[in-house]
């Protein structure tokens, strides 16, 4: 969905990790804006509106996306819910333009690389272990940065030792509510043009629906009444609510990923839903139409978290050897995390270089 989201303030008051400059910089190098009020999306602005005329503080949510660039490009920006599947039109930014500028400037990358584990000796970091396409490799280096993401991190450095990998994770476990309405719904609009957080009850709201194909195979999960909706799926208006789940579960050595709900997150989607059903009263979807599709892990994080598995700095105990992705969240994010893990790297890679 292209959003982009500050850090949250207790990432520094409560865990010492200030990224503020590095977000800066990244803000103002990709031009992160919303998108202009007349993209935002009719149906969307009116539950915004709805949800502000209750007394909640929704506001346009900062994007990745520049509706210049399909122009620019020779599309049409056309951003509605299957962008979720990917952009089709251009307009938003990602990690691998990076990639190629990197590439350009005498970067080497190896596609179809699996890492398996990382080899340590003298209790520090020594190689890269894993297979290009079935081919066993080796990778030497002084220092390693560990980048595989909130599950695939620590499984690597569970097969490395790190025992401690991978207990308990956050997920940013999301859920979308619906309704109907008599007016045009979310579904052909941009996903998550306004937004609402709510740090104190620990949850985040914003506009969005599912995919037409998607919604189905969401909704006969709910029952064959909700399912039926599919019908009237264009008039559908979508509230996402997306909880700061407590630390559960894990990331288990047999390949298993348990994330039960604690009774604080309960009480949160709970307390959220409540929420979101008057607002999609408010902003004229029909009551008895309401309805909540299954849940979904969103963000797979904080498997390796600082101060317990990493230092601010992003260190493991094997000296050289570094992670950075979501899985040093020390606490659920509860909100997009993009921003947030590219001021990590950022803030790492002046580390690194500055110890040259």
């Amino acid at each position: 969905m292209g959003c982009a989201a500050d850090p949250p303030v207790w990432l520094k008051d409560r865990h010492g990790v200030d990224i503020d400059i590095e977000v800066k910089e990244v803000t103002d190098e990709l031009n992160i804006r919303p998108l202009p009020q007349d993209l935002r999306g009719a149906a969307s602005t009116r539950i915004a509106r709805a949800g502000q005329a209750l007394g909640y503080d929704w506001f346009p949510q900062p994007k990745f996306i520049k509706p210049e660039r399909s122009k620019q490009q020779g599309k049409r920006f056309n951003c509605r819910a299957n962008c979720m599947l990917g952009c089709r039109c251009g307009a938003k930014w990602n990690a691998a333009e990076w990639v190629d500028e990197a590439v350009a400037a005498g970067a080497r990358v190896r596609e179809g690389a699996c890492v398996k584990a990382v080899k340590i000796e003298n209790g520090r970091f020594a190689a890269l272990e894993g297979s290009i396409r079935g081919v066993p490799f080796t990778a030497r280096a002084d220092t390693v940065v560990l980048s595989a993401g909130g599950i695939g991190t620590p499984r690597i450095l569970q097969n490395s030792g790190l025992d401690g990998a991978g207990i308990g994770m956050t997920m940013d476990t999301t859920v979308m509510i619906y309704g109907a309405s008599p007016d045009k719904g979310t579904g052909k609009e941009p996903p998550m043009t306004w937004s609402c957080e709510n740090e104190d009850a620990g949850y985040m709201l914003s506009t969005l629906t599912d995919p037409w194909l998607m919604y189905p195979l969401a909704a006969v999960r709910k029952g064959i009444g909700p399912a039926l909706n599919w019908l009237r799926w264009s008039k559908m208006l979508g509230v996402m609510i997306k909880l700061k789940d407590d630390i559960s579960g894990g990331i288990y050595p047999d390949g298993k990923i348990r994330k039960p709900l604690t009774a604080g997150d309960t009480e949160r989607l709970n307390d959220a839903f409540e929420v979101c059903r008057r607002i999609l009263i408010e902003a004229g979807a029909k009551k008895s139409s309401i309805f909540m599709r299954p849940l979904i892990g969103t963000h797979p994080s904080g498997t390796v978290r600082i101060e317990d598995l990493v230092d601010i700095d992003l260190k493991t105990e094997i000296e050289g050897l570094y992670v950075c992705d979501a899985s040093v969240f020390p606490e659920a994010l509860d909100r997009p995390t993009v921003l947030t893990i590219i001021g990590f790297a950022k803030r790492l890679a002046r580390h690194l270089t500055s110890k040259d």
